[in-house]
């Protein structure tokens, strides 16, 4: 027994008081029987402690204390030391990649830190313990992988204090859905034991299971069935098993039975398509059930109902529960099944045309892989690739394309290929008028204390100059005009803040005005007030702009119009003059993982141009990389698609102050 590998984060931060662990692929082939709890099923439950699934982790992490957390990889399961821990939970997990992003609820999944190399399936030992310090209690984890084919349902091993009834729900939900095998056969006192809680307290909590339809039980509490899951990548809700029997009369409805054996089985597959035997078969029933047993029995003995005959039970069942009739024209043949269906529901109409394809994206793209891609006279170049890097970002400058990741060094592809790292990582970036240098917010973040460092770096030499400021007052980057740099100080937490201006060779001072926004030509910037917003300019002159404050709004360049996307509200863009009437371009249609199409921020090409990027999860209805819009002549087009659907590119925010 040998520790392989280890990764270590001494001061990790959750988000929304959950400790997050991924798979960066999260695909997995289709197969059967569908690989349980995927990650991108729709939900990751954390349970009482933590949970696992096909290429995730959760864990309870608590806000009110700081965490460290480290990773190991064994190549054979550990020694038992569950007496030095808090809680310790033992389950499968399953790896598509190889690789591990230990990240947030909110923050996506990132490139890997941890390898845990080629084998699929791994039992993780899940352990934290609790030490107190002198300002804030701190979490201390423990995750230790090793490989293990053998699919073994979660354990709990260790619990500083009795869960709630509801997270104990979700520890009996874990269990059956990483069961070996349907059924699952095991005692209450097993089952007890092996989620480390007493008899009592289970029989409280499938109660509660049930009623949270994470399993049926018939009136014998005898099966336990679990509700279907999603199809992986599906954003449609799991859908309910069959009911549960009725009780006898006999029995009570308040009655708690906690059986001496509980046979549990899965229900369908997740996602699995019925069969036409099953289709058949609940086709009979509800024929019979409405009161067509002729009709049932034709099916049984291969005699299907005319349209006509279908047509008038199915108006008769929807009778019952208040549906509109269906009309003949509704009927359609499911040939697939050799059943007929209905839909009263009216058909969507048809999405307008796609905009036509125009010209790719002036200052260049990043795609997903790391290729940091221009255009040369219209044909494509092909700079230099990074390697792949998630939600990367770039800016076009006078030597070339700066590419930045949150956190992380920035790094300058010149136009020969060349590419040059620079040590200091970025929170926040600028690019400066001249185009040869940056605006750097660096804040660093640790055990609640924070450091705030605004510098200028010049790309040629990599020189610095930083402004002069404590450390420990927080800043937030706003925007730059020519060398001047706007950025808001925060004197205390959660103080709206005071926006200030700095050029380099001066000391920092109030701006006079608040700021949201920095037009880069002009200097113009606009920020929010009670009734929209006000845009003030470099001679003192302000203007009010009346328009719904919860809308999100930018300057375009030279200081007149504001763009505008309404958040929420239907996907579409807004210009709006200081002085004149708006316009409204109507987005393309898109599929998107949360129901709605997710478009990416303005970014304007040139005065007259402005791109919208697709945004992490956007699936345009045909591949592209965004789209352009001429807002002077109000023509839209497609940018050409420059990867495969589902590696959707980065655009370069172009360099306006040439």
């Amino acid at each position: 027994m040998a520790v392989v590998r280890v990764y270590e984060d001494d001061d990790y931060r959750p988000d929304y008081s959950l400790l997050v662990i991924v798979d960066p692929n999260g695909g997995w082939p289709e197969e059967d029987p569908v690989v349980p709890r995927y990650r991108d099923r729709g939900d990751m439950p954390a349970g009482s402690f933590a949970a696992s699934g096909a290429g995730w982790i959760t864990c309870q992490a608590s806000g009110e204390a700081d965490h460290e957390v480290r990773l190991e990889l064994h190549d054979a399961r550990p020694p038992d030391d569950r007496a030095l821990f808090d809680d310790v939970l033992e389950t499968p997990y399953r790896s598509s990649s190889g690789g591990l992003t230990l990240t947030t609820l909110t923050g996506g999944a990132g490139a890997p830190v941890f390898h845990l190399g080629e084998p699929e399936w791994f039992r993780v030992r899940i352990a934290r313990r609790r030490d107190d310090t002198e300002e804030f209690p701190l979490d201390r984890w423990l995750l230790r992988f090793w490989p293990e084919p053998g699919l073994e349902p979660p354990i709990w091993l260790a619990r500083h204090s009795r869960p709630s009834t509801h997270d104990l729900a979700q520890d009996v939900e874990a269990v059956l859905r990483w069961r070996p095998g349907p059924p699952l056969e095991i005692t209450a006192k097993e089952l007890a034991g092996r989620l480390l809680i007493d008899e009592a307290t289970l029989s409280d909590v499938l109660v509660a299971a049930e009623k949270a339809e994470l399993f049926h039980a018939d009136e014998n509490g005898e099966t336990l069935r679990l509700t279907p899951g999603r199809r992986p990548g599906s954003d449609q809700s799991a859908r309910s098993s069959p009911p549960a029997s009725t009780p006898s009369s006999s029995s009570s409805p308040n009655e708690k039975r906690t059986p001496d054996a509980v046979p549990a089985t899965a229900g369908p597959a997740v996602g699995r398509r019925p069969t036409p035997a099953e289709l058949m078969a609940a086709l009979q029933a509800v024929l019979a059930a409405e009161g067509h047993p002729a009709m049932a029995s034709g099916l049984a003995q291969g005699s299907p109902p005319t349209a006509e005959q279908m047509l008038a039970a199915l108006k008769a069942a929807e009778d019952a529960v208040g549906h509109e009739h269906p009309t003949d024209a509704d009927l359609a043949t499911g040939a697939e099944f050799g059943v007929l269906f209905t839909s009263s529901r009216p058909q969507p109409p048809e999405p307008p045309p796609e905009p036509p394809f125009g010209s790719p994206p002036r200052a260049g793209i990043i795609e997903t892989d790391g290729t940091v891609v221009v255009w040369r006279d219209g044909t494509r170049a092909e700079l230099a690739n990074i390697g792949r890097v998630e939600q990367v970002q770039g800016w076009e400058t006078a030597l070339g394309v700066l590419v930045a990741r949150w956190g992380q060094p920035a790094r300058l592809v010149a136009p020969d290929g060349a590419v040059t790292e620079f040590d200091e990582p970025v929170t926040r970036l600028r690019v400066l008028g001249d185009g040869r240098r940056v605006a750097l917010l660096d804040s660093h973040h640790h055990r609640r204390k924070s450091r705030y460092l605004l510098r200028i770096l010049d790309l040629a030499d990599g020189s610095l100059e930083s402004m002069p400021w404590p450390e420990d007052q927080e800043i937030n980057l706003l925007g730059v005009h020519r060398d001047t740099i706007y950025f808001k100080y925060h004197p205390r937490p959660g103080d709206p803040g005071m926006a200030m201006r700095w050029t380099p060779g001066s000391d920092p001072q109030p701006h006079g005005c608040p700021v949201m926004h920095v037009d880069p030509v002009s200097g113009a910037t606009c920020a929010p007030t009670a009734d929209g917003t006000r845009i003030d300019y470099p001679d003192g002159t302000t203007v009010p702009v009346l328009l719904d404050p919860w809308s999100r709004v930018w300057l375009a360049p030279g200081g007149e119009r504001l763009c505008q996307r309404p958040d929420p509200g239907p996907p579409e863009f807004r210009l709006l003059p200081i002085d004149g009437p708006a316009r409204v371009w109507k987005l393309p249609a898109a599929q998107y993982a949360s129901g709605s199409p997710h478009w990416l921020d303005p970014i304007w090409e040139d005065a007259d141009n402005v791109l919208i990027g697709h945004g992490r999860g956007h699936q345009p209805n045909e591949p592209s990389s965004g789209i352009r819009i001429h807002t002077t002549t109000g023509t839209m087009v497609r940018l050409p698609p420059t990867a495969p659907r589902t590696r959707l590119a980065a655009l370069i925010t172009p360099l306006l102050t040439r």
